[in-house]
């Protein structure tokens, strides 16, 4: 559960202590744009980068590892993220992230270009997300982006998905309102 508050807390899903909201805009659903690869890059890269222990963990409940593949197929089902799994949350419901989050060894939120570190390099949009911050009077918007897998354990592939999340901060930096997560783009990885 560490693992997961820590990698919550690093990409602002956790705002308060007490308090955590996730959930997926489904009215925007349609309007998810396809990732595309920068120059020279493909599936085989994202799936070496993501199976790098030194560069990536998957974080599932206790576990926290990198891609699990064995002969171009899943190892592991990459589930959605359920926050009645983790206990100490303390939400009135049970929420849902759209699969499991990833985290990036390398990453640096304050960094223009490396909110998911050197995986920026694999696709030209992730280049111009950035953690965000703007004053709406006593309060602040704050935008934080995050990169979650999903797929079935024997499967020969899964997805990527980009979710931006908009959360309302008052000066002490307590979430005023439940956060707004919408999925803004997606990529189906191969493992062919």
């Amino acid at each position: 559960m560490k693992k997961l508050l820590s990698l919550l807390a690093a990409t602002g899903l956790v705002a308060t202590s007490g308090s955590v909201a996730v959930a997926c805009n489904k009215k925007d659903q349609n309007n998810v744009k396809e990732l595309t690869y920068s120059d020279g890059k493909k599936d085989a890269d994202v799936v070496a980068y993501l199976s790098d222990k030194n560069k990536t963990s998957i974080i599932q409940l206790t576990i926290s590892e990198p891609l699990k593949v064995s002969e171009n197929k899943l190892d592991v089902d990459y589930k959605d993220t359920k926050t009645g799994d983790y206990d100490g949350f303390g939400n009135s419901k049970e929420l849902e992230i759209e699969g499991t989050l990833i985290s990036f060894k390398d990453m640096n939120m304050q960094e223009q270009g490396k909110m998911f570190g050197s995986f920026t390099e694999l696709f030209k949009e992730l280049k111009d997300l950035n953690l965000t911050s703007k004053q709406d009077g006593d309060n602040s918007v704050l935008t934080i982006y995050f990169i979650t897998i999903k797929g079935q354990k024997g499967n020969d592939n899964f997805d990527l998905a980009v979710i931006e999340e908009k959360v309302i901060v008052d000066k002490d930096g307590i979430a005023i309102k439940d956060p707004e997560l919408s999925k803004i783009y997606k990529k189906n990885i191969s493992l062919k």
